[in-house]
């Protein structure tokens, strides 16, 4: 199946990743089996994997203090002295107002010489029919991407695919023909991914515009509806990229724009834009229209047909109700989902790290002092499983403090934590 942005999107050439990716287990492993896994993964990544500065976490800071935290307590709450504390709660105030300025470029319109100069391509179009030897190269190169393309997932992870990734930039050059360009689209496509899904959202929505633009380019010159198609699931990537900034009308506008690509291209809507507008809704305190988008989500997924195979009902689960489950601070659901994905999904996917946290969220939502501690004990039970996910990784590191805050500020807290990413700005 096609996961999505936000679950994760899988392009052309990724077949055999997600047969790996999602194949179950064979046999019922225990958190205990999964986390001697993660730990083997811990002690295999790379040496310069980044740590989660404090200045990073700023915008928890001052969150923290404008709900009565003062600064020694947060000192003591992040292992840092008082004065240090009340820097960044000052420098949290800025950062949090810190956004990424939208483009000002319609990317449904047809795009003009000026759009072709910013995203590298030639300020004209190509007339010159390729010849079979350029055909046969530019296959090559398409088969080459493809390679990489199919072990998406094992690139995400700390990022380690971007530098190979960019090396097909200078392959594919300065490009004025559209299938250059489309190829072109398509590399910058998952190096946007992969930054995004490792935590590095500043750089997927530059790279991911890139992309979108790229696309609309190579469709004004091709025709080909399938150009079309790709402008509207880049769309729908920056649009996560900005959710999980927390930046709910910038991701509003290129849902929208994901919306109208996609209806001018004969596409039917994704159940990831609905998940997409569920999670929207759970920022702006909207359950109950969360809760119906969520349910859409998950009906539309239950009968959409990718790579000749419906989804398995864990894929439809939780493309749904862990968001659901918060909603509601169903706890004991929740763990039960967890338990599945512990099951279903191998060490490593980035679905348990999301899965764990919106599970501890979960519990530290509930008003029980006993679920509070088995929310901890399962970050702890888990401590490793989001590494090299930066957005998971900030939620893992305040989650963990919430049992050392007021009873009255957790269950906000919950919600703000996992929204934020100390990574957002690289």
């Amino acid at each position: 199946m096609d996961p999505g942005i936000g679950e994760g999107e899988l392009y052309a050439g990724c077949v055999r990743n997600v047969a790996q990716s999602r194949t179950p287990v064979n046999d019922s492993r225990s958190s205990e089996n999964v986390v001697r896994a993660m730990d083997r993964e811990r002690s295999a990544k790379p040496d310069d994997t980044p740590l989660l500065p404090l200045s990073a976490l700023a915008p928890a800071f001052t969150w923290l203090h404008e709900r009565g935290v003062t600064g020694s307590r947060l000192g003591v709450l992040f292992g840092t002295n008082s004065n240090h504390a009340r820097q960044l709660v000052y420098r949290g105030k800025n950062e949090c107002s810190k956004r990424i300025p939208l483009s000002t470029i319609d990317p449904i319109a047809d795009p003009d010489r000026s759009v072709r100069e910013i995203v590298g391509v030639r300020a004209h179009e190509d007339s010159v029919v390729l010849d079979g030897a350029e055909k046969a190269r530019l296959e090559r190169l398409d088969c080459e991407v493809d390679k990489v393309a199919s072990g998406f997932w094992q690139g995400v992870r700390f990022e380690r695919s971007v530098p190979r990734l960019r090396a097909f930039l200078g392959l594919v050059g300065y490009p004025a023909h559209h299938r250059r360009i489309r190829l072109l689209a398509r590399v910058r496509q998952l190096i946007s991914e992969t930054h995004l899904h490792s935590g590095s959202t500043g750089s997927s929505i530059g790279e991911g515009i890139r992309a979108l633009l790229l696309s609309r380019i190579a469709f004004a010159e091709s025709g080909d509806l399938s150009d079309l198609g790709q402008v509207a699931r880049t769309a729908r990537l920056i649009s996560q990229a900005y959710i999980i900034r927390n930046e709910v009308d910038h991701a509003r506008r290129y849902l929208d724009i994901y919306r109208t690509a996609s209806q001018q291209a004969g596409m039917i809507l994704r159940p990831e834009y609905f998940h997409q507008a569920g999670v929207l809704a759970i920022q702006t305190g909207n359950g109950r229209g969360a809760k119906s988008l969520l349910t859409e989500a998950m009906n539309r997924l239950s009968e959409t047909v990718d790579y000749g195979q419906l989804p398995q009902p864990h894929e439809v689960h939780d493309i749904g109700c862990r968001q659901i489950n918060f909603v509601e601070t169903n706890w004991e659901l929740s763990q039960e989902l967890l338990k599945t994905a512990l099951e279903r999904y191998l060490p490593g996917d980035i679905h348990l790290s999301i899965n764990v946290c919106w599970t501890a969220a979960t519990g530290f939502s509930t008003d029980s002092a006993a679920v509070h501690q088995q929310a901890s004990d399962l970050l702890a039970l888990h401590a490793g499983v989001a590494d090299g996910y930066g957005r998971q990784a900030t939620c893992y590191r305040l989650l963990g403090i919430i049992p050392e805050l007021p009873i009255s500020v957790r269950r906000e807290f919950a919600l703000f934590a996992l929204f934020q990413n100390a990574f957002r700005n690289h």
